[in-house]
């Protein structure tokens, strides 16, 4: 530290409480890009679980289709479905 241009020493106690912070600081940025990372692969999975559901709803809407097409009945709760 530098006080009116003369330099003084660190006491143990602040060089404690700096490297404290500085140990926080690393940790906390580790954490930060833990949760990034957790995030980016949430999203990837949310990104896959959706297409795996628009490739079954789409099956499910050219199963309805070919039914109706060849006068298939179908049981009624698969008409509570769009």
């Amino acid at each position: 530290m530098n006080q009116g241009g003369y330099f003084t020493r660190l006491s143990f106690s602040d060089y404690s409480c700096r490297i404290k912070r500085i140990e926080q600081k690393d940790e906390l940025e580790t954490e930060k890009t833990s949760e990034f990372r957790d995030m980016e692969t949430m999203a990837d999975n949310n990104n896959k679980m959706r297409e795996e559901i628009d490739a079954l709803h789409n099956k499910y809407v050219a199963l309805k289709k070919f039914a109706a097409e060849k006068c298939i009945p179908l049981p009624p709760e698969l008409d509570a479905f769009p």
